[in-house]
């Protein structure tokens, strides 16, 4: 397991957990930017996890993404999801 701050294993920087609320209707789609910020921290193979549920709470698309070990930008965009699992 990796962690940012070895010493101090409960640091709230060794966990993240977030939530984004997408929109994504006709004319209408949410683009998400952030960046691994992980990695300044000395974060090593930082890997995401994304779940998208629907409505309904039904699982839609789950996927995991590799980070690079540095501060890359994180892009995350509704229209590209719904083509990509053909949502739609």
């Amino acid at each position: 397991m990796f962690i940012a701050i070895r010493n101090f294993y409960l640091s709230k920087l060794n966990f993240a957990t977030n939530y984004a609320f997408f929109r994504d209707r006709k004319g209408q789609h949410t683009r998400i930017t952030t960046a691994n910020y992980w990695s300044s921290f000395g974060a090593k193979d930082v890997t995401v996890l994304f779940c998208l549920f629907g409505e309904d709470g039904s699982l839609l698309a789950q996927w995991q993404e590799q980070l690079k070990n540095c501060t890359v930008p994180i892009v995350i965009d509704s229209s590209e999801i719904r083509r990509k699992y053909n949502l739609g």
